[in-house]
């Protein structure tokens, strides 16, 4: 398989590298916008702004940078949260074949996302996150479904939820995902029991 995430072309539209066509408008508030959210698949690190994607992850970052450099100031934690987010994309995930970032777009805004990684007999969903200023719209669960659209038949999604995140087990149950096991094994062999690895199946 190449480095095109799916058989479906991720390169339609005309604003450039990554941009499919203007979403469908279908039910929910996200789809109700106007203008239409655009998809965005980014398969490598110069087809997307890491200054919107940080946006995106700033409770995120800032999250992680109070725990992993607790002794820093609040800025510079989010810088260094933000420099091993870079890392992460340029030396792990952009690396890997078939991995690509799925983005709703809505007037240059970073809406909602999520990266999408080659995953033992699939693909694995994770890092989903939506804008604060865009949550309780839908945006989420479009986002996962354009996945299950570009998915081709009999390929397996899996996703990695945290046990005690009701709003993403909800997510994830909405599109039709099922409990596949009681913890979740990483991408890189790491293991944890306060996750479950939940699968869907593209069936015909």
């Amino acid at each position: 398989m190449s480095r095109e995430i799916f058989p479906v072309s991720s390169h339609s539209g005309s604003r450039g590298p990554g941009y499919n066509a203007r979403l469908p408008q279908t039910e929910g508030n996200a789809e109700a916008m106007d203008p239409p959210c655009e998809l965005l698949i980014a398969e490598k690190m110069r087809d997307l702004d890491f200054g919107k994607l940080m946006k995106l992850y700033r409770a995120y970052n800032a999250r992680y940078g109070a725990e992993a450099a607790p002794d820093k100031a609040e800025a510079e934690q989010l810088f260094f949260a933000e420099n091993q987010f870079r890392e992460f994309l340029t030396d792990n995930f952009f690396s890997q074949n078939g991995a690509g970032y799925f983005i709703r777009v809505w007037k240059g805004r970073y809406a909602s996302a999520l990266r999408l990684w080659r995953y033992q007999d699939g693909f694995l969903i994770e890092g989903l996150e939506t804008d604060p200023d865009f949550r309780r719209m839908g945006h989420a669960t479009h986002l996962i479904r354009a996945v299950q659209e570009r998915t081709p038949l009999e390929t397996r999604l899996y996703a990695h939820v945290h046990k005690r995140n009701r709003a993403s087990l909800s997510l994830h149950k909405k599109a039709d995902f099922q409990m596949y096991l009681d913890f979740a094994r990483g991408i890189f062999g790491d293991v944890s029991s306060e996750f479950v690895t939940l699968v869907w199946i593209k069936r015909g």
